[in-house]
């Protein structure tokens, strides 16, 4: 079936059986560029239509596999830096992905992002992630490319593993992506990325999220 046939067929997503959907949804997957289904993913973000970004990230993040999980954080790190520890999402990342050591040399390992960072949030990360992040003392500059599943990040910047994303509920992830939407805007491009490069994602988003993809699409084959 053709690009133009599944489009006006999900642009009624809402009306038929999700069996369906996901069906003639697998078929678009397959034949669409996935920058032209990331940017109908990023009309669905972006909508008032669907709930907000951070809910939406938090029910992909409920379904997705480990690999999967690891790749959705790897990606909010790599748009948005090490800057995603300084509040409540990076407590959250410290306290649930572990603790090998304290954070002691965080404080002058992250000195160039924000000085006494490390010494304020140190009793409350107990390292985790925090201590991984704490190599980057100078990482500076603007987001980076994380790779579909969570693969290397330009810089050597370090990744969240699958065993430690598994650690974190899609609750907390909520936090987190509405932590790095508040910090970095782009973080919704970014992930719109990922979700079409992993679309058996956006199945769950449901018939509205569906048919405002399918709209976006069609406005870009009509260009």
């Amino acid at each position: 079936m053709a690009i133009a046939d599944l489009l006006g067929q999900l642009l009624n997503a809402q009306s038929m059986p999700q069996r369906e959907v996901d069906d003639r949804f697998d078929q678009l997957a397959g034949e669409a560029e996935p920058d032209m289904l990331g940017e109908g993913v990023s009309e669905a973000f972006h909508s008032d239509q669907t709930p907000p970004f951070p809910d939406m990230v938090s029910q992909m993040f409920g379904q997705a596999e480990p690999q999967q999980r690891a790749g959705m954080l790897n990606q909010i790190l790599a748009s948005v830096g090490p800057a995603i520890l300084a509040g409540g999402a990076g407590g959250i990342l410290g306290r649930v992905l572990g603790g090998q050591g304290g954070m002691g040399s965080m404080g002058t390992g992250m000195g160039g992002l924000g000085g006494g960072m490390g010494g304020g949030m140190g009793g409350n990360m107990g390292g985790g992630l925090g201590a991984i992040l704490g190599s980057l003392g100078g990482l500076a500059g603007g987001p980076a490319s994380a790779g579909p599943m969570g693969g290397a990040m330009p810089g050597g910047m370090p990744q969240v593993t699958p065993e430690q994303a598994a650690q974190i509920t899609p609750e907390q992830m909520r936090e987190i992506a509405a932590q790095a939407q508040q910090q970095q805007p782009g973080v919704v491009e970014q992930l719109s990325g990922f979700a079409a490069r992993n679309p058996q994602l956006v199945k769950v988003l449901g018939g509205v999220a569906m048919a405002l993809i399918a709209s976006r699409m069609s406005q870009r084959i009509r260009r």
